[in-house]
């Protein structure tokens, strides 16, 4: 696709109810940001705007379609969204950018005091579309090994990789703080030990020492910008729907159709291992398995 056709594409795929009725869920009480594609940034002057506050797929609709239409105007972009999640969400800043810079850059210094949870994230990132095929198998191992230990996570196709997630309460017990400015017995310093350990045990292809207080990821069932196409981030619901696709049953087209496609409808939050098996126990193997300190 040329540029005009991403656009044309992208517009299309976000204007649909149903993906923003998938989509929202997952940016609520969370920081929402669109940035431009790596590949298209030198065509915009603006590379994007973080601190992005959507409540429903009415305020979705906004953020993509008005407060960020310099973007979809110009180049592609990417929706992201915070690992860590707001006890009343982020405010509602000004929508023009040069008035919101003040209060944005209070909160940024702030932020970090309403945080209830942040979630783990094991990016698993390939060098380029030959080598996903490691990428998977390497998912895969480190998927099998949490379900080991009951312990509940979700798994998406990412674009250009995987990321595995799991969620805060899993390692609630530790009793980690949110402050980044004191680094030690916080929630970044704990997760950059287990994704290392897990680098060295699994995966050459983990991203290390990633974790930070205002970290983003790519949101499920948005798309991922290339220069090989657009790719729909896709949550898996089981180990089944993912052994059985690879990267290219996500590769979309001008139809807004993809090899992967399913009725996105009510899929669910698509996690793997109900919260039900989960028990503190396995946690606790499972960071003294890694040599984790505590």
């Amino acid at each position: 696709m040329n540029i005009k056709e991403e656009v044309s594409t992208m517009k299309a795929w976000y204007d649909h109810a149903i993906q923003q009725f998938n989509i929202f869920p997952y940016l609520i009480d969370r920081e929402a940001a669109v940035l431009t594609a790596k590949h298209r940034r030198q065509d915009c002057k603006i590379k994007g705007v973080r601190c992005l506050k959507v409540t429903n797929a009415q305020a979705l609709e906004y953020v993509l379609n008005r407060q960020v239409s310099f973007s979809f105007n110009l180049t592609p972009i990417q929706l992201y969204y915070s690992l860590a999640k707001y006890k009343d969400g982020i405010p509602s800043f000004n929508p023009n950018l040069n008035d919101r810079k003040p209060t944005v850059e209070k909160w940024k210094d702030d932020h970090w005091k309403s945080m209830h949870t942040y979630d783990l994230l094991i990016d698993i990132d390939s060098p380029d579309f030959d080598h996903m095929h490691i990428a998977k198998h390497d998912a895969h191992m480190i998927a099998n090994y949490l379900v080991s230990f009951d312990i509940p996570f979700y798994l998406r196709y990412s674009g250009m990789g995987y990321h595995i997630i799991i969620p805060h309460y899993v390692f609630d017990q530790y009793h980690k703080h949110f402050n980044p400015d004191k680094i030690k017995d916080s929630i970044y310093e704990f997760y950059n030990q287990i994704t290392q350990r897990l680098h060295d045990e699994f995966s050459e292809l983990i991203d290390t020492d990633l974790h930070d207080s205002r970290r983003i990821i790519k949101c499920p069932y948005s798309l991922a910008c290339y220069p090989q196409g657009l790719f729909v981030c896709w949550p898996f619901k089981n180990m089944w729907e993912f052994l059985n696709n690879d990267w290219r049953s996500y590769k979309l087209n001008k139809e807004l159709r993809f090899p992967g496609f399913e009725n996105m409808y009510k899929r669910g939050d698509c996690t793997i291992r109900p919260r039900s098996a989960w028990n503190e126990a396995g946690t606790r193997e499972f960071i003294k398995n890694l040599k984790v300190k505590t």
